[in-house]
């Protein structure tokens, strides 16, 4: 299981899952799902191929390739604060996502039915935004929860290494499964 972050808006991957996806004519399928950790009779169960926790994913994907205009590897830089060295920057890996208008309107509206706050027990509150699942030919890749107001243009930013972001680019961008780098099934 890939970790991740979408920045601007922020996506934060955590999780993925086998599920319902139309091949794309390269043959490879990738698909954006809801995803929970809550038994519900209307989701498909899945396992974190890292940890082994079940998740609950919707079958049917909120955007599938159609919507997925483009994506790219890249590096970005952020800000961390070390123990020893104090503030510095890093270079991560990421992928630039560039999702079509529609997709941009069902993430949205998907993101926002399933918001809800929850109270902690000292009377606290939050407001928790849904995971998404981000699979790859019928397998989870990552799971993310976004922070922000979701665009035409995201990145994603997570604990995937520079192959991996590649292998995600290139599955996103629809290019040929020989082009896709390493095998995303963990």
């Amino acid at each position: 299981m890939r970790h991740s972050t979408i920045v601007a808006p922020v996506l934060i991957l955590v999780l993925a899952l086998g599920g319902a996806m139309a091949a794309n004519a390269e043959g490879v399928s990738v698909g954006i799902h809801l995803a929970t950790t809550e038994r519900s009779p209307d989701l498909v169960q899945a396992k974190d191929p890292d940890t082994g926790e079940r998740l609950y994913v919707a079958e049917e994907p909120i955007v599938t390739e159609a919507g997925i205009k483009s994506a790219e590897a890249f590096s970005v830089r952020q800000m961390t604060i070390h123990k020893d060295t104090g503030i510095r920057p890093v270079s991560r890996p990421a992928v630039r996502l560039h999702l079509t208008s529609t997709a941009v309107r069902r993430l949205s509206k998907a993101l926002s039915e399933g918001r809800r706050t929850v109270t902690m027990p000292d009377g606290t509150s939050y407001e928790e935004t849904p995971w998404l699942a981000i699979m790859v030919d019928g397998r989870v890749f990552a799971v993310t929860s976004v922070k922000g107001r979701v665009k035409e243009r995201m990145v994603l930013v997570g604990d995937f290494t520079e192959e991996e972001a590649k292998a995600l680019a290139a599955a996103l961008s629809k290019k040929a499964p020989s082009e896709r780098g390493p095998d995303l099934a963990r």
